[in-house]
């Protein structure tokens, strides 16, 4: 009697390691679906920023133009603005920085508040990335988006933390054109 019970146990391991061994089919043939850990880790460091309305480009010519960035397209390595229903492309080559100014829509909320009457954190975020990593969604809506792969994880997961309850918003984009870079300076407004 005391010698059936382990052999139960001992045929039941047996089935279910014998189990483990069994192939399993699924629509791609006998692999299991795997995912990119890139795209996986790409997904994650992406942030939404907003853009205010007012856009102030700094040219290295000592220049300035002012409107709406609508566009920046870092294949052609060119920015788009618009004022007054006219558009005017820039070259990212000839542009020292961008500073913003005034109203701005929430990200979370889509209220417009202008800088100055609503208290914020102070805490300036500072961000250097490829241009290619930075992208206007909604240029109407002043939403943009950046990946951000230069920062640490752990800094990462604290920005993306007060990105859930705050909306960042851009105050200055400063163009490196010897690095292909852009130095993004932001900070976070609650909603």
């Amino acid at each position: 009697m005391l010698l059936k019970v382990p052999l139960k146990f001992i045929a039941i391991a047996f089935f279910y390691t014998g189990l483990s061994f069994y192939p399993v089919t699924t629509m791609q043939g006998n692999s299991l679906p795997t995912i990119s850990l890139k795209s996986v880790k790409q997904q994650n460091n992406k942030i939404k920023v907003a853009l205010p309305f007012d856009a102030e480009v700094f040219l290295k010519n000592e220049t300035s133009l002012s409107g709406r960035l609508i566009n920046v397209d870092s294949s052609q390595e060119t920015i788009t603005l618009s004022l007054s229903g006219e558009s005017r492309e820039v070259e990212v080559r000839d542009i020292e920085k961008v500073k913003f100014a005034r109203e701005f829509k929430l990200i979370h909320s889509g209220r417009i508040v202008i800088r100055g009457n609503q208290s914020s954190s102070n805490i300036v975020e500072i961000w250097s990335e490829s241009l290619a990593n930075f992208r206007i969604i909604n240029p109407q809506n002043g939403l943009a988006e950046i990946t951000l792969n230069s920062v640490s994880k752990n800094k990462l997961r604290g920005i993306l933390s007060v990105a859930k309850k705050s909306s960042y918003v851009v105050d200055e984009i400063i163009f490196d054109t010897s690095t292909q870079k852009i130095t993004i300076k932001a900070t976070p407004y609650s909603e």
